[in-house]
C-alpha cells in the first residue's frame, strides 16, 4: 500500500536503483570516489540494458530488476546478482520468488522457431491455443511474436494484445477501452515449446489495469472528450483509434 501521491512508485523504482548502486559499492573495496563511480556506471549499464527488453508485465517494477540480472549475467558474469536482488528486496520486490527464464508450463508443439522469416511461424498453432487456454480466452486478443534475447538466452517473446472495457471503473468513461500489450516469454524445453516465467492471466492484468484507470479518475487525471481543456495536468486522455474510444497516456506527473 502507497500514500496517495502521484510519486509514490517513483520513489520505489528510484530506491531499488539506489540502492544496486549503494551494493555495488559497499562490495568493492577500496570504498573511493572511482569505485563509486563505478558502480554508479555499473548500475547504469545495467537499467539501459534492462529497460529496453525487460517483459511487459502487470509487474514491471520486478521484470525490470529480473532482466537486470539477466543483463549481470551476460556482461559481469553475475557479480553483482547478490546486489541487485537485495536492492529490490529492501523496497517489498523480490526478484527470487520466480526466475525469469524458469520453465513454468509446457505447450502443445515444437520448440519455437527463432529464425523463421515470418514472426506468425515461430509457435506452433497448436502452442497458441494452449497459451490462451494457460493465460484465459478475451474477445478479440492478438498475439505477436518475435525472437529477443534476454541475457545471452535466447527466447520468442509472444506479446498478448487487447482491449478492456472501462465502462464498470466510471460514467464518464462509458464506451472507452484501455489497450492492454502483455509480453509471455517462450522457450525450448527437450524439445518443445514451455511458458517461461510468471505469465499473468487475463483476469489479473484486468483488475490490475481496471484498479490503475480508477486512481486515476479519483486524482482527476483524465482529460475527457466533453471537456478536454478543464484538466491541464492530466496524463491521459480520450481518444478515437480505429472506431475504437481509448485511453491514452500523454504525459505524467511529477
Amino acid at each position: 500500500m502507497l500514500i496517495n501521491e502521484v510519486h509514490s512508485y517513483g520513489q520505489i523504482f528510484s530506491g531499488c536503483i539506489w540502492d544496486v548502486i549503494a551494493n555495488i559499492f559497499n562490495s568493492t573495496p577500496p570504498q573511493n570516489e572511482a569505485s563509486l563511480l563505478a558502480a554508479a556506471q555499473t548500475t547504469g549499464e545495467l537499467l539501459v540494458a534492462a529497460c529496453g527488453k525487460a517483459p511487459l508485465k502487470p509487474r514491471f517494477f520486478k521484470s525490470v530488476g529480473q532482466t537486470m540480472i539477466l543483463s549481470d549475467n551476460e556482461l559481469n558474469d553475475g557479480h553483482n546478482a547478490d546486489a541487485i536482488v537485495q536492492a529490490f528486496s529492501n523496497h517489498g520486490i523480490d526478484l527470487e520468488q520466480d526466475t525469469i527464464l524458469e520453465p513454468m508450463e509446457p505447450l502443445s508443439g515444437r520448440a519455437p522457431e527463432l529464425a523463421a522469416a515470418k514472426g506468425s511461424n515461430i509457435i506452433t498453432r497448436a502452442s497458441r491455443r494452449d497459451i490462451i487456454d494457460f493465460v484465459g480466452e478475451t474477445e478479440g486478443q492478438r498475439f505477436f511474436v518475435r525472437p529477443e534475447k534476454m541475457g545471452a538466452v535466447d527466447v520468442a517473446v509472444a506479446q498478448q494484445r487487447y482491449y478492456i472495457p472501462l465502462d464498470d471503473v466510471a460514467e464518464e468513461l462509458a464506451g472507452v477501452e484501455a489497450q492492454v500489450r502483455k509480453d509471455i516469454l517462450l522457450g525450448d524445453q527437450d524439445g518443445r515449446a514451455v511458458i517461461l516465467g510468471a505469465a499473468p492471466t487475463v483476469h489479473e492484468t484486468n483488475n490490475e489495469v481496471q484498479h490503475f484507470v480508477r486512481n486515476l479518475v479519483d486524482n482527476e487525471s483524465i482529460a475527457l472528450e466533453t471537456d478536454p481543456t478543464a484538466r491541464a495536468n492530466a496524463t491521459h486522455r480520450v481518444v478515437h483509434a480505429r472506431n475504437r474510444k481509448v485511453l491514452q497516456r500523454i504525459g505524467f506527473s511529477y
